[in-house]
C-alpha cells in the first residue's frame, strides 16, 4: 500500500511503470506495483499524470504524440497487441497515410 509513500516514491513507481511504454501506464499495472486508484487520482489532480483511454494515464513530462493513441488503445484492452501499421507507428516508423 502507498500509505506511507512520499510523491517522489509514487512518481519514481510511475516512471518506472511507463518506461517502456512511451510515458504510459495502465491502472491495473499501477495497482500491482502497490499504487491505489485514489493515489492515480491524486496525481492527475496535481498534473503529473492525464487520462489517455479507460485505465490508461500518460505522464504529463512526456509530451503527446501520435504513437500515444496507438500505444494507449492497445494497452486499454488487456492481452491486445499492435501489429502491422500500428506497430509501426508506435515504434516511429515512417508509414504513409491512407489513400
Amino acid at each position: 500500500m502507498t500509505t506511507n509513500w512520499t510523491t517522489f516514491q509514487i512518481d519514481a513507481v510511475l516512471r518506472r511503470l511507463a518506461h517502456r511504454q512511451l510515458g504510459l501506464v495502465t491502472v491495473a499495472q499501477a495497482e500491482q506495483a502497490g499504487l491505489g486508484r485514489w493515489v492515480l487520482e491524486r496525481r492527475r489532480e496535481a498534473g503529473a499524470l492525464a487520462p489517455m483511454f479507460a485505465d490508461v494515464m500518460r505522464l504529463t513530462s512526456v509530451p503527446t504524440t501520435p504513437q500515444h493513441r496507438y500505444l494507449g488503445a492497445a494497452l486499454a484492452i488487456p492481452g491486445d497487441v499492435v501489429s502491422a501499421t500500428s506497430a509501426a507507428v508506435v515504434h516511429g516508423m515512417p508509414v504513409r497515410p491512407p489513400h
